[in-house]
């Protein structure tokens, strides 16, 4: 069978402000992902690490540390890495930028 890659969709902003829309982010994945070998990272101007997830279905809610505190808003970086479904199992990294709304 072939494989036609991934459909998915990045949104480029979210506003985590406690109604109960845009409130994580998170790539949608339509078809085609492993749920093994997925990573995102996200990081500040800096490039520090605000969160990490390895968990396909988490997102991030735009707090950061142990302690859940609020990262100011502005644009933070991501990378996401997966693996397709079928093929030569090859990860994928993609990157860009998102934009946390408060």
């Amino acid at each position: 069978s072939a494989n036609l890659g991934a459909v998915y969709y990045i949104p480029n902003s979210f506003t985590p402000d406690g109604d109960k829309y845009n409130q994580t982010f998170k790539p949608v994945f339509s078809t085609g992902i492993s749920t093994d070998g997925y990573e995102m990272l996200i990081y500040n101007r800096w490039g520090e690490i605000m969160f990490e997830s390895k968990n396909i279905n988490v997102g991030w809610d735009g707090s950061y540390g142990v302690e859940g505190l609020d990262c100011p808003s502005g644009t933070y970086t991501y990378k996401i890495t997966f693996t397709l479904i079928g093929g030569l199992q090859e990860q994928s990294i993609m990157a860009g930028h998102v934009n946390l709304l408060r």
